[in-house]
């Protein structure tokens, strides 16, 4: 960058996982770019020259609207307090956000921590996290049944132990990849560089 008078081009791939999907989901710089610096590091060097745009809480997020969309009537009580207040939840519960995120990803409920892993989650004697996790198995399962045979929500799942959440991480990667390419898009003129984390 400093060759070219502070100007550095940045290649951004997409995750691995993501190839079949026709390249859509999370971007990662090909090499070193401040998208790979920490967090506090990066906001120390860019001070009073980025704007943040976040899309806090995106995959909750796109999973409560793509619900709304596919399965109206559907329960999701629920997934909406979490979306809704997500602080509160966690306060309430005595959680933290990777808990939610580790039930939004996974297709069975160990019933010890020993059980967890490869698609199975432990919940800790956790009533709240107990119930969104059945909530949350009942949509995705619902939505699977419905979507997964469409041809635009039609991913290959590799991992058998996990193929209802799998499925659903793809869908909101692509759900998510679509928030990007809009902000991309509305921010081309204006923005010299966008930092994907």
């Amino acid at each position: 960058a400093l060759k070219n008078g502070g100007i550095m081009d940045v290649l951004y791939n997409y995750a691995r996982t993501m190839e079949e999907t026709g390249h859509q989901g999370r971007r990662f710089a090909r090499l070193m770019a401040l998208q790979s610096m920490q967090g506090k590091i990066r906001s120390f060097l860019c001070a009073g020259m980025v704007q943040d745009l976040d899309m806090i809480n995106a995959h909750l997020v796109l999973f409560l609207d793509f619900v709304k969309t596919h399965l109206a009537d559907a329960e999701r009580k629920l997934l909406e307090a979490y979306v809704l207040d997500r602080e509160a939840v966690l306060r309430d519960n005595s959680l933290k956000k990777r808990d939610v995120l580790v039930a939004l990803n996974c297709d069975a409920m160990a019933t010890t921590a020993r059980g967890s892993g490869d698609g199975a989650f432990y919940h800790k004697g956790n009533k709240w996290i107990k119930a969104f996790w059945a909530e949350k198995d009942k949509l995705c399962r619902a939505l699977h049944a419905k979507l997964s045979t469409t041809q635009e929500w039609a991913f290959s799942v590799t991992n058998e132990n996990n193929v209802y959440s799998s499925w659903l991480n793809k869908v909101l990667c692509t759900l998510e990849d679509r928030c990007l390419d809009k902000a991309v898009n509305l921010y081309r003129e204006s923005v010299r560089s966008l930092i994907f984390d």
